[in-house]
């Protein structure tokens, strides 16, 4: 799945009882505007997030950028 234009205010949510801890970060170029997201079966790419990118290298380091609520879990 891809987003466009992810931004504080947005949420990704996983199910199936996974935790921050459970989400892999790949970011292998920090100034194309893009990162991937990924949970159990699930993989996320969020493109046009414009200088977040060069921030984001984990999940803990995702939710600080984009805020607590950045991150779901049921």
């Amino acid at each position: 799945m891809t987003i466009d234009d992810f931004d504080t205010g947005d949420q990704l949510f996983f199910q199936g009882g996974l935790t921050d801890g459970d989400v892999g970060v790949t970011n292998p170029s920090f100034t194309d505007g893009v990162v991937q997201l990924s949970g159990g079966e699930t993989e996320v790419t969020l493109t046009s997030i414009g200088s977040a990118d060069q921030q984001i290298f984990n999940a803990s380091q995702f939710v600080e950028t984009f805020g607590q609520d950045a991150l779901g879990f049921a």
